[in-house]
C-alpha cells in the first residue's frame, strides 16, 4: 500500500489504545499478538497469532520509505548460522516461508529520518516502546530480522 492509504486518525486511535497498556505486565497485555489485536479493535480484527495477523494483512505491505505511526512491524529470530530458528531444523532453510518464521509483531509507534523504527510491543518484559533500526539482519548473537511492515486497515 502507500502513502495515501495511511490516516492519521486511525493511527491515532490505535496508538492511544496501545499507550494504555504501557508498563503492563507481559500477562496482563497478552502475548504480543494479543497486544496488538486488543491495540486495533476500534479499528479493524486481526488473526489470532503473529503469523495469523501477517497472513491476513500481507497484501497491505508497506515499502520500508513509507513507514507510518500505526503500521505493524513484522520480526523473526534466528540461529548464530542466520537461519530462522522456527525453521531451521525443517526443509525450508534461510529465510525461509516468511509465514513460518514470524515470531513477534508490534506497532509503529515513531519513525525517525536516520532509519530508527521505535515500536510499541509487548516483549517478556511487559509493554514498552524500543528502537529497531530499518533492515535488521541476521547476525552470531540471534537477533530479529524485519519480515515486513504492514498497515492492516488500508
Amino acid at each position: 500500500v502507500d502513502s495515501s492509504s495511511y490516516s492519521s486518525i486511525k493511527a491515532d486511535k490505535i496508538l492511544s489504545s496501545g499507550r494504555s497498556y504501557l508498563n503492563y505486565s507481559y500477562e496482563k497485555a497478552s502475548s504480543c499478538d494479543g497486544f496488538v489485536r486488543k491495540a486495533y479493535a476500534n479499528v479493524t480484527s486481526l488473526g489470532s497469532t503473529a503469523a495469523g495477523i501477517a497472513l491476513s494483512t500481507s497484501n497491505r505491505c508497506v515499502n520500508y520509505n513509507d513507514i507510518k505511526p500505526g503500521d505493524l512491524f513484522f520480526t523473526s529470530r534466528t540461529d548464530s548460522s542466520g537461519k530462522c530458528t522456527r525453521c531451521a531444523s525443517s526443509s525450508h532453510g534461510n529465510r525461509c516461508d516468511r509465514w513460518n518464521c514470524i515470531l513477534h509483531v508490534g506497532i509503529v509507534e515513531s519513525v525517525s529520518s536516520n532509519g530508527i523504527v521505535k515500536v510499541l510491543d509487548n516483549i517478556n518484559k511487559g509493554v514498552s516502546i524500543r528502537s529497531f533500526e530499518y533492515n535488521l539482519a541476521p547476525n552470531a548473537q540471534g537477533n530479529p530480522w524485519l519480515i515486513m511492515v504492514t498497515r492492516p486497515y488500508a
